[in-house]
C-alpha cells in the first residue's frame, strides 16, 4: 500500500518532470473537491478504489486531487491550494499543474506556542508581513495542595495574557488584508490553538479560511516564520504501480 508523505514545492515539481513516461497513454488528470473521479477519468477512479483505506485521504481532501497517470505507474498529488476546474491533460507536463505552484497565491501564517507567537502574510514564497511576539508561560506544576493551585492560577493568567495578545495582532494584521487571502495556516500547539479559536472572536468568524495541513513547527521565531511559508506549500504525495524497475 502507498504511504502518503508530504513533499516540498521543488520535490513534487522535480519528481513529476523527471519520471514523466512515454507519450502513450500517459496523462493529467486534474480533479477539483466534490466532483465525482470517475465523471473526470475512470482508470483513475478505478485505481484510487484499490488502494481501499488510503484512497480516503484523497477523497476527503478538500483542494483537490492530481494524478499523473499511466498505465504502468502512478503519481497522486494532493496539492496546497484548490484545483478550480477538473480536467484531462494529455502530457505528465501539465501546463495547469504548474500553473497551481507559481500564481501568487496569498495566505495568512499563525504559528502559537507556550513561549510565543508569529504571524505572517505570504505573497507566492515571499513573507510580506511579519510579526513576532513573546511571553512566558509555566509549564504545569506537579505537586499537589495550594501553592499548586496558586501556580495554576498564575500559569491560566499567562495563557490568557498570551492568547488575549495573539488574538488582537491577529485581528489587526490578517484581519487588514482578510479579503485577499485564501487560506490561514496554523502550526504549533494544537491545544492551544483550539482554546485561542474559542476565545479570539476574530479566528471564529474566519474558521472557514483555516488550511487543514497543520504546520509542525518549533517555537516560533522570524526564522520558523519564514521557513513555515516553504511548509504551507507541502503537497501529500503518494506513488503507485511499477517503479524503480518492479512492480
Amino acid at each position: 500500500m502507498p504511504l502518503w508523505e508530504w513533499w516540498g514545492k521543488k520535490r513534487v515539481l522535480t519528481f513529476v518532470r523527471d519520471h514523466a513516461p512515454g507519450p502513450a497513454g500517459a496523462c493529467t488528470v486534474l480533479c477539483a473537491a466534490q466532483t465525482p473521479l470517475a465523471s473526470v477519468h475512470r482508470p483513475t477512479a478505478e485505481a484510487l478504489a484499490l488502494l481501499g483505506e488510503q484512497a480516503q485521504r484523497a477523497l476527503e481532501w478538500p483542494m483537490g486531487l492530481v494524478c499523473f497517470w499511466s498505465a504502468e505507474r502512478q503519481v497522486w498529488v494532493l496539492p496546497p491550494f484548490a484545483i478550480r476546474q477538473a480536467g484531462v491533460e494529455a502530457t505528465w507536463h501539465s501546463p495547469t499543474f504548474h500553473a497551481l505552484y507559481s500564481r501568487p497565491v496569498s495566505f495568512g501564517l499563525l504559528l502559537l506556542r507556550r513561549g510565543g507567537y508569529a504571524l505572517g502574510i505570504a505573497q507566492g514564497e515571499s513573507l510580506e508581513v511579519h510579526k513576532v511576539g513573546s511571553r512566558y508561560v509555566h509549564g504545569r506544576h506537579r505537586a499537589g495542595g495550594s501553592s499548586a493551585r496558586r501556580f495554576e492560577r498564575r500559569r491560566r493568567e499567562q495563557v490568557h495574557h498570551l492568547l488575549e495578545e495573539v488574538c488582537q495582532e491577529a485581528t489587526a494584521r490578517l484581519g487588514e488584508r482578510l479579503s485577499s487571502l485564501e487560506a490561514i495556516f496554523f502550526g504549533g500547539d494544537r491545544l492551544l490553538l483550539r482554546q485561542l479559536e474559542k476565545e479570539c472572536p476574530f479566528l471564529g468568524r474566519v474558521k472557514p479560511l483555516v488550511h487543514p495541513h497543520h504546520l509542525p513547527v518549533p517555537e516560533p521565531r522570524l526564522k520558523v516564520l519564514e521557513d513555515a511559508v516553504g511548509l504551507a506549500w507541502q503537497s501529500q504525495v503518494a506513488l503507485t504501480g511499477c517503479w524503480e524497475g518492479g512492480c
